[in-house]
């Protein structure tokens, strides 16, 4: 009875396991899917704010570093959950 009932538990253990790993890496493609979509624009950006296009991917990497630095207090405040479907929102 007691090897039924940890074969269940090594079983659904496995599969939250391999659901963790998929909405894990879902987003991580996200971080990707961002820079993707930042990349094709770098030109029309840099000739739009007459600069260099190196300038405009720092201050996205910059805006992109700080708003970690904002959204890991609340995440710690109020929980991962809450503050990853607002962000994904925003997205």
């Amino acid at each position: 009875m007691l090897n039924q009932q940890a074969q269940i538990q090594s079983a659904t253990a496995k599969k939250n396991g391999i659901s963790f790993l998929l909405i894990l890496s879902a987003l991580m493609a996200v971080t990707s899917l961002s820079t993707d979509i930042y990349l094709p624009a770098m030109p029309v950006m840099a000739k739009d704010l007459q600069g260099d296009a190196e300038l405009t991917i720092t201050g996205f990497l910059i805006g992109f570093c700080f708003a970690q630095l904002i959204w890991g207090p609340i995440s710690d405040r109020y929980g991962r959950r809450l503050p990853l479907f607002i962000g994904l929102g925003l997205f």
